[in-house]
């Protein structure tokens, strides 16, 4: 018989969380609608279907090494909050506020972008909808809110029930496509090998590839929730990323094998195409499904994500202390309130267009990811005693190889979308005068909560 776990304390999270849960946040924020979509412009930019697998594969290596440096964070500072949590006790009160308040509003869009997107995609379904996307935005934040504040179990119950249904959806037409729908004629003139493509095109097409294998990250914001913080983090982020790159992997196959390269190159949305090759009008519906059903594990688990930077940020009296309350069931119940409605500020404040939401989203989580690197390598060297249960795989140069990365992704963001890229900046300065007013004095206080 299951005994039930004491209501927790004040500030304190139930440790209930698995590496199931861990795995779901992986795959349910990475695999959507970046693999739906950029296949087409990476082939485009590619020039050879051979060049086109290899930049997915790179993409897929980077990520692993970018992934592997986090759970060695998560593993030193068993504590939930995320890059918040590694930047303040590497940088101090201000450095960890700016990439907490940075994370948040990172959650916050992908929160509204999937909201919007869904609701896009539900109107694409059912053209009656379509004048109630707003509406039906808000609706599934309400929804999503409503079910993690009934208890952390429930809301873990739920992501990865809708986890498990993306991959096999995902998975199902990957087989039809390779198995069942008839393959593309040779293609005439194209390269079967590997065409190696200018520098702005490897640029243009790593960005995309990297934005499409985003999300695998989410598994290390619940770490003070997890019944075996040493080894579940590394278990879901690196084998829900090992999981993502081979769908990636073999969707790209699948594509190659029903579209000939062209075609796949010029196509706005290719698994549409390629699904209609297979089962007519009706393939193209069925992958308007998915990418709406897609969505909702996103909005899920980056509701949860963001609630718990708030609840950490809060319990150093770097917010709020209100924020930092847990009702019975184990959820930062005023924290993820507060998210959800900044989620619906952005879908009203958006004007219902994805593309703001996606480009503000991206410079918030590249600036994170580089935020946690730099944290890694100010920890390793000033703290070298903490408990490392998994290490960075060839530390020091992986994490200064992905933190190049990183900056370098970021300065493509900033570039090639600078309207959000300022909007997104002028968050962040807007940190400064709220850490002054909620930050310096109690941040002072609680000093010694740091683990």
């Amino acid at each position: 018989m299951n005994t039930p776990a004491p209501a927790p304390a004040h500030g304190e999270l139930l440790r209930v969380l698995g590496a199931g849960f861990g795995l779901a946040v992986v795959i349910g924020g990475t695999v959507g609608l970046g693999i739906l979509r950029s296949p087409a412009v990476v082939a485009d930019h590619a020039g050879s279907p051979a060049m086109s697998l290899m930049l997915w594969g790179v993409g897929g290596l980077y990520a692993l090494l970018a992934a592997a440096s986090y759970a060695d964070l998560a593993t030193s500072i068993a504590r939930s909050g995320g890059v918040y949590v590694y930047a303040r006790r590497a940088l101090g009160d201000g450095g960890g506020f700016l990439f907490g308040w940075a994370d948040v509003f990172s959650t916050c869009s992908s929160s509204a972008f999937a909201a919007l997107g869904c609701a896009e995609f539900a109107g694409l379904l059912w053209p009656v909808l379509q004048p109630w996307k707003s509406a039906l935005a808000v609706l599934a934040i309400a929804a999503f809110t409503a079910v993690q504040w009934r208890g952390v179990r429930l809301g873990s119950v739920v992501e990865q029930v809708g986890a498990s249904i993306k991959a096999l959806l995902f998975l199902g037409v990957i087989a039809g496509l390779l198995f069942l729908a008839p393959a593309a004629p040779p293609d005439a003139g194209v390269d079967a090998g590997v065409v190696l493509p200018g520098a702005v095109a490897v640029v243009l097409s790593m960005q995309l590839v990297l934005g499409a294998y985003d999300g695998w990250a989410g598994g290390i914001y619940f770490t003070g929730e997890d019944r075996d913080p040493a080894r579940n983090p590394p278990r879901a982020i690196l084998g829900g990323l090992l999981l993502v790159i081979l769908i990636y992997l073999l969707m790209n196959l699948a594509l190659l094998r029903v579209l000939p390269f062209d075609e796949l190159a010029a196509s706005p949305l290719p698994v549409a195409d390629a699904a209609r090759r297979w089962l007519g009008d009706g393939g193209a519906t069925l992958v308007t499904a998915i990418a709406a059903l897609s969505l909702l594990p996103l909005l899920g688990g980056t509701l949860m994500v963001s609630s718990r930077i708030a609840h950490a940020m809060a319990c150093d009296g770097l917010l709020p202390a209100r924020l930092a309350d847990v009702n019975p069931r184990g959820t930062p119940a005023p924290a993820l309130f507060s998210v959800a409605g900044a989620a619906l500020v952005l879908v009203f404040a958006s004007g219902g267009v994805l593309n703001l939401m996606l480009g503000i989203g991206a410079f918030f989580a590249v600036f994170t990811y580089v935020g946690g690197f730099v944290s890694l390598l100010v920890l390793r060297r000033r703290h070298p005693g903490l408990p490392r249960p998994f290490r960075a795989w060839c530390y020091p140069w992986s994490t200064w190889l992905v933190l190049a990365g990183g900056l370098a992704l970021l300065a493509g963001v900033i570039i090639g979308a600078p309207r959000d890229s300022g909007v997104a900046v002028a968050v962040l300065c807007m940190a400064w005068p709220v850490y002054r007013v909620f930050g310096r004095a109690s941040a002072l206080a609680v000093r010694g909560s740091l683990p």
